[in-house]
């Protein structure tokens, strides 16, 4: 269910909950989630509901968000930490075409949280950003599990599907390496599909 501002994330999950009160907890997922009232998020956990978030939307939308929400509701918005915290796992997407299809500017969203990605900008509530390791576990193992695919793909492991790329070594670099970052090497299956000529 694609569910964006607090209200709608509010009633959706009132609905999740009572669903999965009758029938059993099912594999229910929130498409976007961009705000959620902490007090919700509790019952997220507890209905296991899988949250699907793009944090590349955050890079254009935090003038609006400053100029029309008040200070309390743009606490509200975009919490990858606080949801890490209480014990979800998000899932993170590009949301193409909406967005770039690369999950690279989206790293960097959730790493600095700056308007359109800019360095020189300030960073917008920096207590919900996240480090680059737990980024890519959002995009990657976190991910899956909405797919309900763990036992194929999403980690590098023995016997899985080899669907990865290869970037330069991002522990060596700050943060602003993510917006220029590029694939060396894609696999799918097992097969190289594209490889950076030297």
């Amino acid at each position: 269910i694609h569910a964006i501002g607090d209200k709608c994330v509010h009633e959706v999950i009132g609905v999740l909950d009572r669903v999965n009160h009758r029938h059993g907890i099912m594999p229910h997922r929130i498409e976007h989630l961009q705000c959620i009232r902490k007090e919700d998020i509790p019952s997220l956990l507890e209905n296991r509901i899988f949250c699907s978030m793009q944090p590349v939307h955050m890079r254009t939308d935090i003038p609006l968000i400053t100029k029309y929400w008040s200070e309390s509701a743009q606490e509200s918005a975009y919490m990858f930490a606080s949801l890490i915290k209480a014990g979800l796992e998000p899932g993170f997407s590009s949301d193409a075409p909406v967005e770039t299809i690369s999950p690279f500017q989206g790293i960097y969203s959730a790493l600095e949280r700056r308007h359109m990605n800019n360095p020189q900008n300030p960073s917008w509530h920096p207590n919900e950003r996240i480090d680059a390791s737990t980024a890519i576990k959002c995009y990657t193992i976190w991910a899956v599990a909405s797919t309900q695919d763990q036992d194929k793909r999403g980690i590098i492991r023995q016997g899985m599907l080899a669907d990865l790329i290869v970037i330069d070594d991002f522990t060596k670099e700050d943060n602003t390496f993510w917006p220029q970052c590029a694939p060396l090497i894609t696999i799918i299956n097992g097969k190289i599909t594209y490889q950076i000529d030297h």
